[in-house]
């Protein structure tokens, strides 16, 4: 194969100019739909992919839109993975766990993140300078490795752990000619020291990192630095990553800028946990690694430990492992350097190698040459490949955010749409219950209400009506004449409170009907309630209805006693009693039994009439029959008070009680006590009926609002979907592998 042409031939650097402009564009693309994505996952938040398969069907969306097929399975997400672990459980079904929201912003973060390293790509491939990380884990020879690179023991070496910073290695014409440490300190100053200076600069912990200026004599063709400026290089030795956290994840963020990741690892350890952390970390973006396999002179059974090597590599880094002829060296960097080599240099570089192992130095060589190639000759595949390799990632999570959104958008999206089948039925069923319910409440309550006022008017009516019969017993005893006054009055109160206590019996019979009426009420909400127990704790206290006075109204009843109150006159005079029947029999009594002796009574009639004369006679039989009349009416008054006392008390009463509508106001009075306690249950069936509509309605309105986001959402995201697989098919286009032919 012929060598690849240096990237200053003109045909080169136009299909390198041409290959990283196209990434450039591409990497603005889905810069923009992580953005889009990020808009969108304020209003709609992002679905974390599921281990289990995606079979929900993709809508059929309008031409403007972009449909998605449904995927298998749910594959990893590479660049926008988030780093949690928790045991042996699968890490998508424990992220699920974390909740949308918390997965969601945690996403918003990963993406600003990954936005900014795509713009930081951007400028990667944009910059003229080469940056190459020399990196592993402690005592793996790093230090030792770039002073075999250079040729001199420049980096301190020792079996201890020995650098403590960043040391980046520059060619000295960028200083001048000088060769230079400058330390830099937090505060962006830098303290200029000499070479052997060194050991002590990289373990001050006044200082972040160095910048160590060398001039490399050797010709172009053997000198990574020296290289006719084809390619600024710098070369950076970096802390060793398990020799703390602070240093490793110091070295995991630096990763991200460099172009090119020399890993050493040693051949006695392989691959450690912090080693294989960082690869896959640093596989994101570069997919290929240059793996130094240092120390390999000190290994007795080399094929063991070349194959126990090559597939651990196999797993971490497939496309290197693939490649390893040219990115995968193991090698001795120690013997490269001769003992008596000193930090000064020598302009002869056959001369430094003849008592070297030829074969220890013609592997180093090698390595020399293949990385020589990959940065310089084959600049495309060091320089682009890593933001293409970082782009072809993020495009690919992206796709894979964006349908497993719109998988989760279209699960949601008939959630709704058969939520609102379901409610819309039920919310219109349950608005006719509200208005039957309510309607039947108001009859049920007003059907009561009449029964009782009826019931009140027509018993508290007759009561004060027949308050004066013959037949009513008040329990009071008339004592004679001497006695009228006071039988009166205690006639008078034993009708009031006969009235009174007919009043409390029609309270009662409301209190009945009240609780018959809560009751009903109360089973009608039930009835209506789908099976709700909200009205089976309502508490009911008839008692209370009527705890305070019941009746005033009686007592402000003012009746007088009079003198007529005792005489029943229509009695006396009706019919002609008094003239005929009643004086008539009490003459009778006065003087029957002298006229059944008529020769006794004519004897001294005669002789009363011979001495008086016959006109004073008839004038003394006049006046005797009128004391004897008058005599037998007072008699009949005295004995008719009994009588006559109740039906005019009973009058009176009933008059008074007339003209302040004591029946009525009593009447209504019960019966709106009633309409309030009945409303009671009412308004709270009401309530309860009222609220489950409500509650559908905002159902409703929740699956209806859902069912909107979810159409915005599949739109969206498909979209997203659509163009970040075609961004991925025109970024896989650009081919780094194959060069154009150059003409001779």
């Amino acid at each position: 194969m012929p060598p690849m042409p240096y990237p200053s031939d003109i045909s080169y650097q136009s299909w390198y100019d041409e290959k990283r402009i196209a990434l450039g564009r591409s990497i603005d693309r889905a810069v923009e739909q992580l953005r889009e994505m990020q808009a969108a996952n304020s209003t709609w938040p992002l679905y974390y992919p599921s281990s289990k398969p995606l079979t929900q069907p993709i809508v059929e969306l309008d031409d403007n839109d972009h449909g998605v097929n449904s995927l298998p399975t749910a594959p990893e997400l590479l660049v926008l993975r988030l780093d949690v672990r928790f045991g042996a459980t699968h890490h998508n079904e424990f992220v699920q766990r974390l909740g949308k929201d918390t997965i969601a912003s945690v996403l918003e973060e990963k993406i600003t993140i990954c936005s900014r390293q795509l713009l930081a790509l951007r400028e990667r491939i944009n910059d003229p300078l080469s940056k190459i990380l020399v990196t592993g884990d402690v005592n793996a020879g790093k230090s030792t490795f770039c002073n075999a690179l250079l040729r001199r023991r420049i980096l301190p070496q020792d079996q201890q752990p020995c650098t403590a910073i960043f040391c980046e290695v520059l060619n000295a014409k960028k200083n001048s000619g000088l060769e230079e440490v400058h330390a830099a300190t937090p505060q962006h100053d830098f303290d200029v020291f000499a070479f052997q200076d060194l050991e002590q600069v990289v373990t001050d912990a006044r200082y972040t990192q160095c910048k160590v200026f060398v001039n490399d004599l050797r010709t172009a063709d053997e000198s990574l630095l020296s290289n006719n400026e084809v390619v600024d290089i710098t070369l950076i030795d970096a802390p060793g990553l398990n020799h703390d956290t602070t240093h490793t994840t110091a070295v995991f963020a630096r990763q991200e800028e460099i172009d090119v990741v020399v890993f050493v690892v040693s051949a006695t350890n392989h691959f450690t946990i912090s080693a294989k952390d960082f690869i896959q970390a640093a596989t994101a973006e570069k997919e290929y690694l240059f793996i130094v396999v240092n120390a390999f002179d000190t290994i007795t059974n080399k094929e063991r430990c070349k194959k126990g090597i090559m597939e651990q590599i196999r797993q971490l880094s497939p496309a290197t492992f693939k490649e390893s002829s040219e990115l995968v060296h193991f090698v001795s960097s120690n013997a490269v350097l001769r003992p008596s080599l000193t930090a000064q240099g020598n302009t002869n570089s056959k001369c430094e190698n003849e008592n070297m192992d030829e074969d220890k130095v013609r592997d180093f060589q090698r390595l020399e040459r293949s990385l020589r190639k990959f940065v310089l000759e084959n600049r495309a595949k060091s320089k682009l490949a890593p933001a293409r390799t970082y782009l072809l990632n993020t495009l690919h999570d992206i796709n894979t955010l964006a349908t497993a959104t719109v998988q989760e958008a279209q699960s949601e999206l008939s959630r709704a749409s058969k939520a609102m089948n379901d409610i819309t039925p039920q919310l219109e069923t349950q608005q006719k219950i509200v208005v039957e319910a309510g309607r039947e409440i108001d009859t049920m309550i007003e059907n009561t209400c009449l029964a009782i006022f009826d019931h009140n008017r027509s018993t508290i009516g007759d009561a004060i009506a027949h308050a004066g019969d013959e037949g009513g017993s008040y329990d009071v005893v008339y004592r004679g004449p001497w006695t009228a006054f006071e039988y009166a009055e205690e006639l008078k109160e034993a009708m009031l409170s006969r009235i009174v206590d007919v009043v409390i019996r029609c309270e009662d019979n409301a209190r009945a009907h009240a609780a018959k009426g809560v009751s009903a009420i109360t089973q009608l909400g039930i009835l209506h309630g789908r099976g709700t127990n909200a009205f089976e704790n309502l508490q009911f206290r008839p008692a209370a209805m009527f705890s305070r006075k019941r009746d005033s109204l009686a007592r402000q009843v003012d009746i007088s006693i009079e003198l007529q109150d005792f005489i029943d006159w229509p009695r006396l005079v009706s019919s002609g009693k008094f003239a005929n029947a009643g004086m008539a029999l009490t003459l009778a009594t006065a003087i029957g039994s002298r006229l059944t002796d008529l020769h006794g009574w004519l004897n001294p009639a005669l002789m009363l009439a011979r001495s008086v004369g016959t006109d004073g006679f008839r004038r003394l039989l006049v006046s005797g029959i009128l004391v004897t009349v008058i005599a037998a009416a007072i008699g009949h008054i005295m004995q008719q008070i009994p009588h006559a006392v109740p039906r005019h008390l009973a009058a009176k009463v009933a008059a008074q009680l007339s003209a302040i509508d004591y029946v009525y106001a009593n009447s209504a009075r019960i019966t709106d006590r009633v309409r309030r306690v009945l409303r009671i249950p009412a308004e709270d069936v009401r309530a309860a009926l009222n609220s489950s509509v409500r509650d559908l309605e905002q159902r409703r309105d929740d699956m209806d609002k859902l069912r909107d986001k979810s159409h915005a959402a599949l739109k969206c995201f498909g979209n997203i979907v659509w163009a970040s697989a075609a961004e991925e098919n025109t970024v896989k286009e650009i081919n780094l592998e194959a060069p154009p032919s150059f003409p001779e």
